[in-house]
């Protein structure tokens, strides 16, 4: 049944591009605004100055994306090839690429969440940000966002340690039921407590470097050592990260 609608929604992207394109956007800014509200609603007051950071950061990386996709259309539009509809799907495209995979204020982020009083220091593996999920009650099924913190990562006897600005967690085997990959620099952690006020889902994204997708192959190292450490009956493996990197 998802494959028959994919097919039929890009069968109709060929009869109806304007139309279809419009209502795409508007069902995805409304579901991205609704996530955004109940994660403000949920967010903890210490947590606050976290959301407000990244607020800010997101309409600054917006600025800048729309700065270089200009640039880029434009550059085409002159150098290369001069039509306007050329032009807008260039800049579209940019654009969409520029707000995925470029992060312009990463250094920022870092140093004011270290402001607030986040730990990252020799010691920490990764900075990263972690959204919390809860199981959505009622008539709709889904997760709700409760609250996003960012903070140092590390790992430290066969535990995955997060502190942040004022989420603590240390993950293991014994509160973790499954991880699974998540996009190219995510990790997606279901913990076993299923009650309170405490995230069902926890997903932790890495974000360490200007293009987050470079950060895949290190995800990919924390996810194995993971399982490979997890799975095993006596947690004794230890943690090896890419070369170059200290680990415990």
């Amino acid at each position: 049944m998802l494959e028959l609608t994919f097919i039929i929604y890009f069968l109709l992207i060929f009869v109806f591009p304007i139309e279809l394109a419009a209502i795409t956007l508007g069902l995805v800014t409304t579901w991205k605004c609704y996530q955004q509200i109940q994660l403000c609603n949920h967010q903890p007051p210490e947590g606050k100055k976290v959301l407000l950071l990244k607020a800010i950061t997101t309409a600054c990386n917006l600025i800048l994306g729309i700065i270089v996709s200009l640039a880029m259309a434009f550059m085409i539009h002159k150098l290369i090839f001069t039509h306007w509809i050329l032009f807008a799907f260039n800049f579209v495209f940019s654009l969409i690429i520029s707000l995925r995979w470029f992060d312009f204020t990463h250094l920022i982020t870092r140093h004011y969440i270290i402001k607030f009083g986040a730990r990252f220091d020799k010691e920490s593996w990764a900075f990263v940000e972690i959204i919390g999920l809860k199981t959505r009650s009622g008539r709709w099924s889904g997760f709700t966002p409760v609250f996003m913190d960012a903070g140092g990562l590390r790992w430290q006897n066969s535990e995955l340690i997060f502190d942040g600005v004022f989420y603590k967690q240390k993950f293991s085997s014994q509160n973790s039921i499954q991880v699974e990959k998540k996009s190219l620099d995510q990790i997606k952690i279901s913990l076993k407590y299923k009650q309170g006020s405490k995230p069902d889902i926890c997903i932790i994204s890495i974000r360490e470097k200007f293009y987050p997708f470079k950060s895949r192959e290190k995800r990919d190292t924390l996810y194995q050592d993971i399982m490979n450490t997890w799975n095993k009956p006596a947690l004794e493996a230890t943690f090896t990260p890419p070369d170059g990197e200290q680990g415990y």
